[in-house]
């Protein structure tokens, strides 16, 4: 289950401190959400730093952690905000011509579910594609109702719904 969580660092204020971190990111494989750099903040040369991320789990946060500190970075804070369970399904049929997507995304967002990753497969446009989209929230709730208006616009659009296996 992805965690998503926030860390706290203070920067040398010097060209390139924020782009170095930032490689920490993508050796861990973290997926950075926002990064709000504070240089009103600054104290002792250093500026505040504040990047929310989601990492693969408690494991990979454990690892990131030991990383920072192995390289030296100033850790303010490093927390886990928030769990999340993320579900991937699948979709098949005229997807395009019913331009379901749009709507599919827009209701899970409203429902306070994030699609996370959308990748299609369209061998033609005015023939079957499929599709693959990944969605998360934090609460199993959120992705029942998620789970339960895909099916909905499926059925109105013919489209085959391929649930996630559990």
């Amino acid at each position: 289950m992805a965690i998503q969580a926030s860390l706290e660092v203070e920067l040398e204020d010097r060209p390139g401190q924020l782009r170095s971190l930032l490689g920490v990111f993508e050796e861990a494989n973290a997926n950075i959400i926002s990064v709000t750099h504070i240089h009103g903040r600054k104290a002792n040369s250093h500026v505040p730093v504040e990047i929310i991320f989601t990492a693969a789990g408690k494991e990979a946060l454990a690892t990131m952690d030991a990383a920072l500190r192995k390289g030296g970075w100033h850790v303010v804070s490093l927390e886990k905000v928030i769990q999340l369970r993320r579900v991937t399904v699948g979709l098949v049929g005229n997807i395009i011509r019913t331009r379901s997507v749009e709507v599919l995304i827009d209701r899970v967002d409203a429902l306070g579910a994030n699609v996370s990753k959308f990748s299609m497969n369209m061998p033609c446009q005015s023939g079957e594609s499929s599709a693959l989209i990944t969605f998360e929230a934090e609460d199993e709730a959120v992705i029942a109702k998620a789970m339960d208006e895909i099916g909905k616009i499926c059925g109105q659009n013919n489209l085959l719904l391929i649930k996630p296996v559990e």
